[in-house]
């Protein structure tokens, strides 16, 4: 039963196909070494971008380029167009020429950096525009996609293969580093990320796995260690409960990440389904973010969500459970927000005993 509820999670809450292009890349950037030209980006899907550069042409007046994107991994590579001919005032469109003017690439290595190539097709007065590198730097984002000082929070899906066998789970990686993961056969995961920061890409984890397959929780102490790119981790292990080594790939789920949240999204009554040990009962969440809940055993929860950062989907949680044998005690975890399918999901540990719960608006 535990494993059919936990799969639900999946199913409830599958996304879109992965991009390594993240909708805060949109903004302002250029090159600090040659202030005085720059670029605007706008990702406008998973796949299609454009992007804006203001520069100069080879004898010093200013020009005004024009890309049209497609995001491949973590690039977007442009064709790139210039017009010539309109009359400011007058701004008649059949004045205009269009001209080839080249190709760019833009790889962005983070959310705050990225390197440009560019070659160009084009002479203007038999000077060519030429071809090159440069270094980008992030200048000003856009209100609502701000990014995180944190390059690996977010939500996240994606699998682990242990001894051939493949588990599919959904998990928070909060803004200080908590991770929070629950997979399909009722494994769930609870411990700290640290980047390496002497060594770009890499980090580290620990903390505590949690395993509900036979019914009672068994727990042990993990460590793992691999690799992130702007949206993605992959983390090499050894299962301390089987011996197994496995490796965990997760993706994250940018627009769900984003999108931002308040508490008047949460506020209100609610239905919660304990997905560990399949109880239900009712929930109020207030305008602070205060809430109290009932489940069909008799337990009694108290507790407080909070929002770290309202440009990120990402809840704090922490409540009390008092009146029930089966798990009491005091949980602190993480969450998200769903407004699509106003779905409020919530993964919580207390050092012995784990809660994953599913909240549907009433």
């Amino acid at each position: 039963m535990k494993r059919i509820i936990i799969s639900f999670i999946f199913l409830a809450l599958s996304q879109s196909v992965f991009s390594e292009i993240r909708p805060e890349y949109s903004g302002s950037w250029f090159n600090p070494a040659q202030s005085g030209h720059g670029f605007s980006i706008e990702v406008l899907s998973s796949d299609k971008s454009i992007v804006y550069w203001y520069a100069f042409d080879p004898f010093g007046s200013p020009i005004f380029l024009f890309g049209d994107a497609t995001n491949v991994g973590n690039r977007i590579q442009a064709k790139v167009y210039i017009l010539a001919g309109m009359v400011f005032g007058e701004f008649d469109p059949d004045t205009n020429e269009l001209f080839d003017w080249g190709t760019l690439t833009i790889t962005f290595h983070d959310c705050t950096h990225a390197t440009l190539q560019y070659s160009s097709v084009l002479q203007q007065d038999g000077v060519p525009f030429g071809s090159g590198e440069m270094p980008l730097v992030r200048l000003a984002s856009i209100d609502g996609f701000k990014c995180s000082d944190y390059p690996v929070s977010g939500i996240y899906d994606g699998y682990a293969i242990e001894d051939n066998t493949v588990f599919f789970g959904i998990g928070i990686i909060s803004e200080s580093g908590e991770v929070n993961f629950v997979s399909s056969d009722a494994v769930l995961i609870f411990g700290q990320l640290s980047v390496d920061n002497g060594r770009f890409g890499q980090l580290t984890a620990s903390g505590s796995v949690v395993s509900y397959r036979t019914g009672n929780p068994v727990v042990a102490n993990f460590t793992a260690s691999g690799s992130f790119s702007p949206d993605g981790i992959v983390l090499e292990y050894r299962n301390p409960l089987t011996g197994d080594t496995g490796q965990l790939s997760i993706f994250k789920l940018n627009e769900l990440t984003t999108r931002t949240v308040s508490f008047s999204d949460l506020q209100g009554n609610w239905t919660a389904l304990n997905v560990i040990f399949g109880t239900n009962g009712p929930v109020t969440i207030s305008g602070n973010g205060t809430f109290s809940a009932t489940d069909d055993l008799g337990c009694v929860y108290n507790g407080q969500i909070t929002i770290p950062n309202f440009e990120r989907n990402i809840l704090g949680v922490s409540f009390t459970v008092t009146g029930c044998n089966e798990a009491s005690g005091t949980f602190t975890g993480n969450g998200f927000y769903d407004s699509g399918q106003d779905l409020l999901v919530v993964m919580a540990w207390n050092g012995e005993d784990a809660g994953v719960f599913i909240l549907t608006r009433n």
